[in-house]
């Protein structure tokens, strides 16, 4: 996750800054993709009741 999170800022940074119009548009589909790689793994996560020391109370 941490690496997900690492590429998609880098790529938000990327779209955001816009050194060219085709930077921004590989970026852009980049981000995309990542986007649904999260929402898929944050979905797996709480399917199989993961606990890490942020979730313990």
């Amino acid at each position: 996750m941490n690496k997900l999170g690492r590429e998609m800022s880098i790529n938000r940074a990327l779209i955001a800054s816009g050194p060219d119009q085709e930077t921004e548009q590989k970026a852009s589909e980049l981000l995309s993709q990542q986007n649904k790689d999260y929402r898929l793994a944050k979905r797996q996560y709480q399917k199989a009741s993961c606990e890490n020391v942020w979730d313990q109370r």
